[in-house]
């Protein structure tokens, strides 16, 4: 809300809650990101803390990767869901994506 915020120089759109018509786990949460980018659901990596944003990303056919970084969950609590793979620490997510990527090309 605050354009003044650091981030609003290198993000273009934030999609929360607050301004979406559907929530997590409905994968059309998705639907205005696909709709403004232009974006194909295969070539959206969504990471995430809980099992309700895998739900919503396999749902809507995007890749996901599960953070545990919290120690609010376990790998366990994802079990039956579409991870792609696990981080322990945020910083893992940028090398976990350019191996994701390297390995589609």
């Amino acid at each position: 809300k605050d354009n003044d915020h650091a981030l609003h120089q290198v993000v273009d759109h934030f999609y929360h809650a607050d301004n979406m018509p559907y929530l997590k786990p409905d994968p059309r949460v998705f639907n205005d990101l696909l709709a403004q980018t232009g974006f194909s659901p295969s070539g959206i990596i969504y990471v995430g803390d809980s099992p309700s944003d895998a739900k919503a990303a396999e749902g809507a056919g995007l890749r996901f990767i599960a953070s545990l970084e919290s120690g609010i969950r376990t790998k366990e609590d994802f079990e039956g869901l579409g991870v792609d793979t696990f981080v322990a620490s945020f910083p893992e997510i940028v090398p976990v994506i350019q191996a994701i990527d390297a390995s589609v090309k």
